[in-house]
């Protein structure tokens, strides 16, 4: 195996493995991830629109 794919124990990486395992976690943490990515866009654009009002 190359060792480009073993962490500096010599293990592989089993995290991915792991979280597609455990399928009703990583679907949560998933969806929330999404919905925090939203939360923070609205928040850019309600600073952007005040930033802009206060130049008006």
């Amino acid at each position: 195996m190359p060792a480009s794919t073993r962490n500096e124990h010599g293990a592989l990486p089993l995290a991915p493995f792991l979280a597609y395992k455990e399928g009703p976690q990583w679907v949560w943490f998933a969806g929330l991830a999404v919905l925090a990515g939203i939360g923070g866009l609205l928040t850019l654009g309600v600073v952007h629109a005040q930033q802009l009002a206060w130049r008006a």
